[in-house]
């Protein structure tokens, strides 16, 4: 039973996203995301005044007018599932539909921890592709008094990892991209009601041999805030903080996988379009050709005589406009088939009318496999083609993935990146990755410094794979007989970084990191946070911790001072305890975590912990008091 098959649940519904936005940096450079500063010219503002520049319209170096703060200066960074329901699924067969079984129709919600919603935040706050989100719970609830039917707690840190930017051609920017993200949770932390549904039955006994319980969701179709920036501009004049959230689609599945498999990618084989046709998207002559997205196939042959075939296509299909209804532009019969030595050779089909059906069936389809066809699919690379389209998607022979797919580190850490190798839908050991922090010139020919040995054309030389903010200390790892290389990562100065992955003598490095690389290679993003050290040696005065530490959050994430504000000392006091909660790192992985954005270094950190501390210890009360 694996991510991708038996049993399963689909989604659809809507999602809202609440990201601030005064830290864009898409025209107006206020925050320096490496040193976690003010830049000098808006550091150099009084509050007030920064404040009032953020809140006003500028025009921007391309001649238009906008905020400086952007669309959603109050943003919380929340994220919500609004009306998103169950809508069909899969039997314990992995391929029978879902049909008649009272879990159709539950309400699916996420929450956050103590009483606090899911949020969602990149590890780079101007890097889309590091997008996080976390949230405390899964719940499937139904009937009139919504009875929880499942209740997954404590799920996994869910990583963007397909973004496919040409999903709706034409269309903004924000409209026009899908995210696909995953979330796992352990067995024991899941547990199910399942009464008359033979479906969440299927769930329970699944989970009691041991397997876990996976969510994986695409959000789409992100239209446009309410307010545009002259509506913003003017509430803002008149005092009040309007929130502009986002909201879009979103289909999912909930299934199960296997103990130890990825808990925040897709598993299975990887289709992706020929670069060709990406390249023809890309902006410039041609712009806005249509362009398959990452395609996933799942192989079980788990159970002796009934192998399936899974096909994930949450995020492949190009969709169009009609009116106000997003809908699967017509390709003709998607077909899916081997490549082999002697041409294509087609397994199954799906016609246009089915995969139109995507909110019912979440982009899924499956069916059992002969032996002959079996034998098939595990020797030979897949194929997706579509009618006498020219659109097609190419698997990805080597797969390299990895759960540490967004690492922040403190000035002087060190970290190991376990990538899982695999080559059609097998660990492959024995093969040579080769490794580093991507940067421009990545594409140019070279030797390794070590050994001298060419790496084939289209490789950089490994000095070049160094950057300013990770430095990887083995550049070319073998993977083990599990088919993982550990990749070794140590810091350097502050600031992010993508470390790519690829097999030797198969692959080609990226040439940039575009929505197009971006699809086309295997990283993990690393972010270095500033070195502050030196902090330890200061006194902790008010003065000093507002502007080094408080300042940035004060200004460009002002929904804070809705509760309490950052830049009142007595205020900041009085919630010393609650600040030392939420600071400390041991509340990473939940909702509570503060900054959401979590960029607070080790060093300043400490340096606001030995000043709360302080106000904390004169704030409590003494035996007279009593």
């Amino acid at each position: 039973m694996t991510v991708l098959c038996r049993p399963s649940l689909f989604i659809h519904g809507r999602f809202e996203v609440d990201p601030p936005t005064a830290n864009n940096n898409n025209q107006s450079y206020i925050l320096d995301s490496g040193a976690v500063a003010l830049t000098a010219s808006w550091a150099a503002k009084t509050d007030a005044e920064a404040m009032s520049a953020l809140t006003t319209l500028q025009t921007m170096d391309d001649g238009t007018e906008d905020l400086p703060s952007y669309w959603n200066f109050y943003g919380s960074n929340g994220f919500k599932l609004v009306q998103a329901q169950v809508t069909g699924g899969f039997e314990r067969d992995g391929t029978t539909p879902l049909s008649d079984d009272s879990v159709l129709g539950a309400q699916v919600d996420m929450a956050g921890h103590s009483g606090t919603g899911p949020v969602m935040f990149q590890l780079d706050p101007v890097d889309a592709i590091s997008a996080q989100i976390i949230c405390a719970s899964l719940t499937l609830a139904s009937g009139s008094d919504s009875v929880a039917r499942l209740s997954a707690a404590n799920p996994s840190r869910a990583h963007l990892r397909d973004l496919y930017p040409f999903r709706l051609p034409g269309t903004p920017d924000n409209t026009k991209v899908s995210a696909t993200f995953q979330t796992t949770v352990d067995s024991g932390d899941v547990h199910i009601t399942a009464g008359d549904s033979s479906s969440l039955q299927a769930f329970a006994d699944a989970l009691a041999e041991g397997r876990d319980l996976v969510f994986l969701y695409c959000l789409y179709n992100c239209g446009r805030p309410v307010h545009d920036a002259q509506q913003l501009a003017a509430a803002y004049a008149r005092d009040e903080r309007p929130n502009n959230p986002r909201t879009g689609d979103v289909i999912g599945r909930i299934t199960t996988a296997p103990k130890g498999a990825l808990r925040s990618q897709p598993a299975g084989r990887r289709l992706r379009a020929p670069a060709a046709q990406w390249l023809a998207a890309q902006p410039g002559p041609g712009a806005g050709a249509r362009v398959l997205g990452p395609a996933y196939v799942e192989v079980d042959s788990t159970v002796e005589d009934h192998a399936t075939l899974t096909l994930n296509t949450i995020s492949t299909i190009p969709e169009v406009l009609n009116g106000s209804t997003v809908e699967k532009v017509d390709l003709g019969e998607l077909i899916v088939g081997v490549s082999t030595s002697d041409g294509f050779r087609r397994l199954r089909s799906v016609a246009a009318e089915t995969y139109a059906e995507y909110g019912r069936n979440a982009g899924c389809f499956a069916w059992p496999l002969t032996v002959a066809e079996l034998k098939d699919v595990e020797a030979n690379p897949l194929e997706l083609r579509f009618g006498d389209s020219p659109l097609q998607a190419d698997e990805c022979e080597y797969l390299l993935a990895t759960d540490d797919r967004n690492v922040c580190l403190d000035a002087g850490d060190t970290t190991t990146l376990e990538v899982r190798v695999t080559h059609l839908g097998r660990p492959a050991p024995g093969v040579d990755v080769i490794v580093g922090p991507w940067q421009s010139g990545m594409s140019a020919p070279g030797a390794r410094a070590t050994d001298g040995e060419d790496t084939g054309p289209g490789f950089a030389p490994w000095q070049s794979f160094r950057s300013t903010s990770a430095v990887v200390k083995i550049p070319m790892v073998t993977t083990d007989a599990n088919g993982v290389a550990s990749v070794e990562v140590q810091t350097g100065s502050a600031g992010s970084t993508m470390v790519v992955f690829w097999v030797r003598g198969t692959q080609s490095p990226p040439q940039d990191m575009s929505f197009f690389e971006c699809d086309r290679c295997f990283y993990s993003g690393v972010r270095v946070l500033p070195d502050d050290s030196g902090l330890a040696a200061q006194e902790a005065t008010w003065p000093t911790v507002y502007e080094t530490v408080l300042r940035p959050y004060a200004l460009l994430y002002p929904v804070m001072n809705e509760i309490f504000r950052l830049d009142d000392p007595e205020a900041v006091k009085g919630h010393a305890d609650q600040i030392l909660k939420v600071i400390d790192p041991a509340a990473w992985e939940t909702t509570l975590y503060m900054p959401i954005s979590r960029d607070l270094s080790r060093g300043r950190r400490d340096f606001l912990t030995r000043w709360l501390n302080t106000a904390s210890d004169a704030n409590r009360p003494t035996n007279e008091d009593n």
